[in-house]
Formats: C-alpha cells, structure tokens, sequence
C-alpha cells in the first residue's frame, strides 16, 4: 500500500503544481480559470489522501479511501455521459479513480488473506 500512497501522493502534487499541463494531457475542452481550480481541489485530495495513506495505513483509512475514490469514479462517469465535451478527460479520469479504489480493497483484502493463512498456520503449527 506504500507505493499506492507514494503515487497518488505525486499525482495529488502534479496536479496542485501543473493542472493546466494535465488538463491538456487528458484532452479537456476546456483549460479555463474554473478547470484549473477543480483540478487543484482535486490534487488536494490526492495529496492529503496519499499522506493519510503514508502515515496512518489502517484498516479504515484504506475502506476510506476506496469509498472517496469509487464515488469519485461514480461522479466522472457521470460527467462523462451528460456532457459529450467532457466525455473523454471524465472517462479516463473515472478509470484512474476506479483503479485507486480497487487498489485500496485488494490491499485490504491481501492483508486479510495474511492474516488468515497466520492464524491457520497457527493453528496447524505450519510454517
């Protein structure tokens, strides 16, 4: 999960630092005053999100954050259907926000595996 935080952590900051860039990159129609400073809220989050994931890596921290990031792929897609100008930047950001949340469950769902096959290898007295 480390290396989960790390990345969105960079992203987070790409996207304080340089969301005219990124905008760009994702195709948006439009690179206006309003775009930048949603892409800047949204880095924020990124950026506290990863940080939270870096220094407090719980349980609940990470169920969290796969709810913040599944309903954050919910809403792209959502732009993504209602507005065809947006259509391609919403998609691929949905895909990206859909992917940090499955991320944050298998994470979670690989430390419950761990931690059955200790408490069975307990059990059986396996190595």
């Amino acid at each position: 999960m480390r290396a989960a935080a790390l990345v969105r952590t960079g992203w987070g900051a790409l996207l304080l630092c340089a969301p005219e860039r990124v905008l760009a990159a994702a195709h948006a129609p439009d690179v206006g005053e309003r775009s930048v400073r949603i892409t800047r809220l949204l880095g924020s989050r990124q950026l506290v999100q990863g940080t939270v994931g870096l220094v407090a890596d719980t349980t609940l921290t990470r169920r969290l954050g796969a709810v913040a990031d599944a309903l954050h792929a919910a809403s792209g897609l959502a732009l993504a259907v209602v507005s065809p100008r947006w259509r391609v930047a919403a998609t691929g950001d949905a895909v990206l926000a859909a992917a940090l949340a499955a991320t944050g469950v298998s994470t979670r769902m690989d430390r419950t595996q761990a931690g059955r096959q200790q408490t069975a290898n307990t059990i059986t007295g396996g190595a």
